[in-house]
Parts: structure tokens; sequence; C-alpha cells
């Protein structure tokens, strides 16, 4: 089973964490849900079939899918609005250290 299945995150709630109500953009954020799952899973090593996914690993899921959401421009490396500027970096795994699977252990 896949951290997406066994996280069970529905697009609702994961909309109410991103504040958006519209249903339009519905396939997309269930889209970024399953990206999201499949870096946490593929960074983690660890299979989550039969346990519960630790709450920390589900909001880490949320805060990318709101990352990706709010940053879904392409090839867009930083932005500037009047005096604010946002750069996007790479992927923030340190919420996931605590739940990483070390190989050979």
């Amino acid at each position: 089973m896949s951290l997406y299945e066994n996280a069970m995150l529905e697009v609702e709630e994961v909309k109410k964490y991103l504040k958006v109500e519209e249903v339009y953009d519905d396939d997309l954020i269930i889209s970024l849900t399953k990206s999201a799952c499949e870096l946490a899973e593929e960074f983690l090593g660890t299979d989550f079939t039969g346990s519960t996914v630790p709450s920390a690993v589900k909001t880490w899921i949320k805060k990318k899918v709101a990352r990706d959401y709010q940053d879904r421009v392409s090839g867009v490396a930083s932005e500037r609005l009047g005096d604010y500027s946002v750069g996007y970096e790479e992927v923030d795994y340190s919420d996931l250290y605590f739940y990483r699977k070390l190989p050979g252990m």
C-alpha cells in the first residue's frame, strides 16, 4: 500500500488546509498530494503498510502541497510583489528526518 493510500488524505482535508473552497482545482490538488506522498515515501524509505502514518508526515505532505499549489507557475525561480519577495528552493525534508529509515536498518 502506498503512502498516499495509507495516509488517507482526502481532497477536502487538503483543501481545508489550503483554504480553497472551489472545486475546479480538485484534480490538481489530488495530483499534487500524490506527488508529495511519492516524494515523502522515497525520502523516508519506510513502508507504512499496516501502520498509522504519523501526523507530522501528513502535515509535511499538506505543507508540500501548499507550496506547490501556490508556486505552480512553471519555471519560476523567484517572484517579487512590491516589497515582498519569494524564492523557490529545494524540497525541505527536515520535518521528516525523525521518520526516515536509514539504509541497512
